[in-house]
């Protein structure tokens, strides 16, 4: 137990489901994520993430929605691929139980200016529903 305000504007790590068709079987992978919000002060509880995805593809890039962050431009998110999007649209909720123990970066405190824009992004899309 304890403080859930401190996931806020962090990156970490989260568990995904997916299938694997080799396997014939659903697996988990790792994935970061931003947490952006909150259900209760206290833990356990679920969270409110976006993805951070290497995009290989440039016509899956979303250019209004999907936030570029390199390496160069933030060495502090300690991301591992040279160029990452934090994916605003595609907003998911997570149970804390789900979310890495240890923090990969933090947004809010290394590059608050990026991480209200994500904020930001965020909300303009859900309102555009």
């Amino acid at each position: 137990m304890g403080s859930s305000q401190v996931y806020v504007g962090e990156i970490r790590t989260a568990r995904f489901p997916y299938y694997d068709r080799k396997e014939n079987k659903m697996k988990f992978k790792g994935r970061p994520v931003l947490v952006i919000g909150i259900e209760k002060d206290s833990l356990p509880c679920d969270m409110t993430v976006l993805p951070i995805s290497r995009i290989t593809t440039a016509k899956n890039i979303n250019s209004n929605y999907d936030i570029c962050v390199t390496k160069n431009d933030y060495p502090n998110t300690n991301l591992t691929a040279d160029t990452s999007y934090i994916r605003t649209h595609k907003g998911s909720t997570v149970h804390s139980n789900e979310i890495g123990v240890t923090a990969v970066g933090s947004l809010k405190s290394s590059y608050p200016d990026l991480f209200n824009q994500c904020v930001n992004k965020y909300k303009e899309h859900a309102q555009s529903l």
